[in-house]
């Protein structure tokens, strides 16, 4: 199969068209408006960043640009890269590139379809869920026999039972069939493909894996205790974890964690925010990264006196000083998982030296602040607006029915009945 993509080879912007360990480049140079810097260039996304000088035209013109092959590479996918490469030649102008004829017939390959997703959500600014269809892809030509001549007509009932067991037998069953049951859902929606959900009745992945007895057996996520809370608000960073020489490292690290607790936020927001994204009124509004959703979150005290505690410059961006666009020319996935692996190294370390009987790691902190909010009796609903989930994963994940709170409210009820 033919791929596509934009690249910085030898200081020009170009798309690549590669085949297996064939190579082809077609420069975008002269497409470009204002000649932008391409500093600006954001390669995970294939697009420029909003700080770029016309940068809605010029993805703009990428985007018609790429579309122009990827509609050849769609409609011919007999063609070499080489054939693909040299299909047109190169004009002066963009706008007189002679145009694919659009496709009047329904889709039907899943594969294709599924190609077609993958290229359609690498399109979206700040939006990593592309990787989770290339797992999805790649696992399915890895255990699905014939999965190049899947069409959607054949998925029904009985063949998502047959694909539960088949997936069930490797790791990541759930996050297989999430994203699956979401192509799914995509095709459905999709005019140009016949798909009907119809087709699969009132099947369900959950309910169809051979190996689900655990989810009778639901475990809600790993949280600290109320003692541990305490310990690690209150620890002594001079005396911890001295194997780490850098304590500036150590606090910032700290710091980061601390933030999460009271800010209910993931890893990966925390990295990224930035003092625009405090609002009049001490409120701080961002994008979750997993959900793209926009969250509002009240500043507490603890997490103002964070943010004063790194405001050292004027001119710094994050809250944290742990990205900066001037310097680093590491893509943000690349910054962001590098640093988050780091906070992790040191939290396992923290927790042998504490004695903790637990793998402690960065995401324990919003599942434990959520897990307090719940118990403490705040409505699912508030909830989910300050975390930025769904109300469903709320309730299913982290609703304690068994609290102390509760069982005191169930007895109050009895009681007032019989003085009644």
């Amino acid at each position: 199969m033919v791929k596509l993509r934009f690249i910085i080879k030898d200081g020009i912007l170009v798309l690549r068209i590669s085949e297996k360990k064939e190579r082809y480049y077609k420069s975008v140079k002269h497409l470009l408006i204002g000649q932008p810097n391409l500093k600006y260039w954001m390669k995970e996304h294939e697009r420029f960043s909003s700080h770029a000088p016309s940068c809605a035209k010029n993805n703009q013109i990428l985007e018609d640009f790429k579309k122009i092959y990827t509609d050849l590479v769609l409609k011919y996918p007999d063609l070499s890269a080489r054939q693909i490469a040299i299909f047109h030649k190169p004009n002066n102008k963009f706008h007189i590139l002679p145009q694919i004829e659009k496709q009047d017939h329904y889709i039907n390959s899943v594969e294709t379809y599924l190609i077609m997703v993958i290229e359609q959500e690498k399109l979206k600014c700040n939006s990593g869920n592309y990787r989770i269809y290339e797992k999805l892809l790649n696992k399915c030509r890895k255990l699905i026999a014939d999965f190049s001549y899947l069409s959607f007509q054949s998925i029904n009932f009985e063949y998502c039972v047959y694909l539960s067991e088949i997936l069930s037998k490797h790791p990541g069953y759930a996050a297989t069939s999430r994203a699956f049951r979401s192509l799914m859902g995509k095709a459905h929606k999709d005019n140009r493909v016949k798909f009907d959900l119809s087709q699969i009745r009132d099947f369900d992945f959950k309910r169809f894996n051979p190996n689900a007895y655990h989810n009778l057996k639901k475990k809600p996520p790993q949280v600290l205790s109320h003692i541990q809370i305490r310990e690690f608000l209150n620890l002594d960073l001079k005396n911890i974890t001295l194997q780490y020489k850098n304590r500036k490292t150590v606090e910032l690290y700290y710091d980061f964690c601390v933030f999460m607790f009271y800010s209910f936020c993931s890893p990966c927001d925390v990295v990224k925010m930035k003092h625009s994204d405090i609002m009049p009124g001490q409120i701080l509004c961002y994008i979750r990264k997993k959900t793209m959703k926009i969250v509002q979150l009240p500043i507490s005290a603890q997490m103002m006196a964070l943010i004063n505690k790194y405001n050292l410059d004027s001119n710094q961006e994050y809250i944290f000083p742990i990205m900066d666009d001037k310097k680093s020319t590491q893509s943000y996935y690349s910054f962001c998982n590098y640093f988050i692996q780091k906070v992790n190294c040191w939290l396992k370390d923290l927790a042998r030296n504490l004695n903790w009987d637990l793998e402690l790691r960065s995401y324990i902190f919003r599942h434990t602040a959520i897990t307090l909010a719940v118990d403490g009796g705040l409505n699912t609903s508030y909830i989910s607006m300050l975390t930025g989930s769904n109300p469903k994963c709320i309730q299913d994940n982290y609703y304690n029915g068994m609290n102390d709170k509760n069982t005191r409210k169930l007895h109050q009820i009895f009681e007032d009945a019989m003085v009644l």
